[in-house]
């Protein structure tokens, strides 16, 4: 009889090992559920700012392809400058002359 005793203490302690047992494993999935959730989120939010900075990424190429057609055209008006500013200077000096015939110098 006091083995029977015996044996029905220790289930009885077995049994509340295995109850903590049991709810230690509840709080790891819990746990576990709430550590997946973030790494979902986390995963979420690496991919909206990975689409946001190819978004940037692309918006810069174009306005850089701009910058280089801009500064293309204006290459192109940079070895014609100075036939421009000659023409214009001749210009102004034959509207300053103009009427005081060929040759004329002023006495100065």
């Amino acid at each position: 009889m006091a083995k029977y005793i015996d044996l029905r203490e220790n289930n009885k302690i077995l049994y509340e090992k295995i109850d903590a047992l049991k709810k230690d494993i509840a709080q790891l999935h819990r746990d576990v559920n709430q550590q997946q959730c973030w790494v979902h989120d986390y995963k979420h939010r690496l991919t909206v700012k990975t689409l946001e900075c190819d978004s940037v990424k692309g918006e810069l190429e174009l306005l850089t392809g701009k910058y280089k057609q801009n500064e293309l055209n204006i290459k192109k008006f940079d070895t014609s400058s100075d036939t421009v500013r000659n023409l214009c200077d001749v210009q102004l000096a034959y509207k300053e002359n103009k009427g005081k015939g060929l040759g004329y110098k002023q006495n100065q």
